[in-house]
């Protein structure tokens, strides 16, 4: 936890004492675990969960997304198609009544 603490930015005061006072807790239940060191840490820690919490309610409803540009990508509608390639559009019907045909049987 105290790694991923370090990464986080903390905003304010309160914060940065809490995180300081974990470290400083951690440091000393790595040396002698105490109870009374290890009640403040499991405090400690609810205060900085209340904390989070209160910063960072969860919220249910709509958030934009970020603007963009827009851009077309491929070809423009309005221009016109290209013609097809020789003898695609005979396979095509030619597909379509083989499939229409071997339905029927």
């Amino acid at each position: 936890m105290r790694k991923e603490l370090r990464n986080v930015y903390l905003p304010t005061r309160h914060l940065d004492g809490l995180l300081a006072e974990l470290t400083a807790n951690l440091d000393a239940l790595k040396e002698s675990p105490d109870p009374e060191t290890l009640k403040r840490q499991m405090q400690l820690l609810d205060e900085l969960r209340i904390t989070l919490r209160v910063l960072r309610r969860p919220e249910s409803g709509y958030e934009p997304s970020l603007p963009r540009w827009q851009v077309v990508r491929g070809r423009v509608l309005d221009e016109p198609a290209r013609p097809p390639l020789p003898g695609y559009e005979e396979a095509v019907k030619e597909y379509y009544e083989l499939l229409t045909t071997e339905g029927r049987h």
